[in-house]
Protein backbone atom coordinates (compact mmCIF):
# COMPACT_ATOMS: atom_id res chain seq x y z
CA UNK A 1 0.00 0.00 0.00
CA UNK A 2 1.47 3.44 -0.98
CA UNK A 3 -0.72 5.89 1.07
CA UNK A 4 1.71 7.83 2.65
CA UNK A 5 0.05 9.83 5.79
CA UNK A 6 -3.22 10.34 6.26
CA UNK A 7 -4.59 11.53 3.14
CA UNK A 8 -6.38 14.71 2.86
CA UNK A 9 -8.85 17.00 3.52
CA UNK A 10 -12.86 15.47 2.14
CA UNK A 11 -12.99 17.78 -1.20
CA UNK A 12 -12.75 17.39 -5.15
CA UNK A 13 -8.86 17.72 -4.97
CA UNK A 14 -6.64 15.41 -6.66
CA UNK A 15 -3.42 14.38 -4.82
CA UNK A 16 -0.52 13.15 -6.26
CA UNK A 17 -0.61 9.52 -5.21
CA UNK A 18 -4.67 8.98 -5.23
CA UNK A 19 -7.73 10.84 -5.89
CA UNK A 20 -11.24 11.11 -4.67
CA UNK A 21 -14.49 10.06 -6.10
CA UNK A 22 -17.63 9.32 -4.61
CA UNK A 23 -19.86 6.48 -5.01
CA UNK A 24 -23.91 6.97 -4.43
CA UNK A 25 -26.86 7.78 -3.87
CA UNK A 26 -27.01 3.37 -4.73
CA UNK A 27 -29.86 1.71 -3.95
CA UNK A 28 -29.28 -1.23 -1.09
CA UNK A 29 -30.94 -4.07 -2.21
CA UNK A 30 -33.33 -6.35 -0.14
CA UNK A 31 -30.81 -9.61 -1.32
CA UNK A 32 -27.30 -9.22 -0.05
CA UNK A 33 -25.20 -8.12 -2.87
CA UNK A 34 -21.96 -6.12 -4.36
CA UNK A 35 -22.03 -2.70 -3.69
CA UNK A 36 -19.06 -1.52 -4.92
CA UNK A 37 -15.73 -3.45 -5.47
CA UNK A 38 -12.19 -1.47 -5.39
CA UNK A 39 -9.73 -2.85 -8.43
CA UNK A 40 -6.14 -1.19 -6.86
CA UNK A 41 -5.66 -0.14 -2.85
CA UNK A 42 -8.33 2.11 -1.89
CA UNK A 43 -9.18 4.28 1.40
CA UNK A 44 -13.09 5.06 2.34
CA UNK A 45 -13.11 7.82 4.41
CA UNK A 46 -16.94 8.59 4.39
CA UNK A 47 -19.14 5.62 4.44
CA UNK A 48 -23.08 6.55 5.19
CA UNK A 49 -26.76 4.86 4.81
CA UNK A 50 -29.95 7.21 4.63
CA UNK A 51 -33.32 6.24 5.21
CA UNK A 52 -35.32 8.78 3.82
CA UNK A 53 -38.92 6.15 3.42
CA UNK A 54 -41.79 6.49 6.16
CA UNK A 55 -40.45 3.76 8.31
CA UNK A 56 -37.77 1.55 9.95
CA UNK A 57 -35.14 -0.07 7.93
CA UNK A 58 -32.52 -2.04 8.91
CA UNK A 59 -29.19 -2.25 7.01
CA UNK A 60 -26.22 -4.59 6.97
CA UNK A 61 -22.38 -3.87 5.47
CA UNK A 62 -19.92 -6.11 4.79
CA UNK A 63 -16.04 -5.83 4.15
CA UNK A 64 -15.50 -8.69 1.86
CA UNK A 65 -12.13 -9.50 1.00
CA UNK A 66 -10.83 -11.16 -2.59
CA UNK A 67 -12.60 -14.23 -3.32
CA UNK A 68 -14.63 -14.18 0.04
CA UNK A 69 -18.48 -14.23 0.57
CA UNK A 70 -20.57 -11.83 3.00
CA UNK A 71 -20.84 -13.19 6.38
CA UNK A 72 -21.30 -12.65 10.09
CA UNK A 73 -17.30 -12.66 10.15
CA UNK A 74 -16.89 -9.61 7.76
CA UNK A 75 -19.81 -7.35 9.37
CA UNK A 76 -19.18 -3.63 8.90
CA UNK A 77 -22.50 -2.63 10.69
CA UNK A 78 -25.85 -4.39 11.61
CA UNK A 79 -28.37 -1.30 12.60
CA UNK A 80 -31.77 -0.05 12.29
CA UNK A 81 -32.50 3.44 10.96
CA UNK A 82 -35.31 5.31 11.76
CA UNK A 83 -37.77 6.71 9.10
CA UNK A 84 -36.17 10.00 7.24
CA UNK A 85 -32.75 9.53 9.21
CA UNK A 86 -29.21 8.72 8.18
CA UNK A 87 -26.02 7.30 9.91
CA UNK A 88 -22.47 7.44 9.22
CA UNK A 89 -20.83 4.23 9.70
CA UNK A 90 -17.27 4.71 9.65
CA UNK A 91 -16.78 7.69 12.32
CA UNK A 92 -14.65 6.04 14.23
CA UNK A 93 -13.24 3.29 11.74
CA UNK A 94 -12.31 5.24 8.83
CA UNK A 95 -10.42 5.05 7.03
CA UNK A 96 -11.82 1.55 6.17
CA UNK A 97 -8.65 0.79 4.12
CA UNK A 98 -9.23 -2.32 1.07
CA UNK A 99 -7.41 -4.29 -1.46
CA UNK A 100 -7.89 -4.75 -4.78
CA UNK A 101 -10.55 -7.04 -5.20
CA UNK A 102 -12.08 -6.02 -1.54
CA UNK A 103 -15.50 -5.05 -1.78
CA UNK A 104 -18.58 -3.70 0.26
CA UNK A 105 -21.57 -5.49 0.10
CA UNK A 106 -24.91 -4.34 1.04
CA UNK A 107 -28.39 -5.97 2.64
CA UNK A 108 -31.82 -3.89 3.30
CA UNK A 109 -34.89 -5.01 5.13
CA UNK A 110 -36.59 -3.26 2.69
CA UNK A 111 -36.76 -1.08 -0.27
CA UNK A 112 -35.85 2.50 0.03
CA UNK A 113 -32.24 2.47 1.76
CA UNK A 114 -29.65 4.87 0.24
CA UNK A 115 -25.49 4.10 0.16
CA UNK A 116 -23.23 7.39 -0.30
CA UNK A 117 -19.18 6.42 0.12
CA UNK A 118 -16.10 8.82 -0.27
CA UNK A 119 -13.51 6.99 -1.47
CA UNK A 120 -9.42 7.61 -1.73
CA UNK A 121 -8.31 5.28 -4.91
CA UNK A 122 -4.59 5.11 -5.20
CA UNK A 123 -3.86 5.81 -9.17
Amino acid sequence: MAFSGSGGPSSGVVYENFSLSNYGPAAVPTSEATAFTVNRPTQVRSLRVMNPTAGSLDVTLYLVPSGGSAGAGNVLTLQTLATKTSAEICVSGCPIVMEAGDSIHALGSGAGLLLFASIFTEK
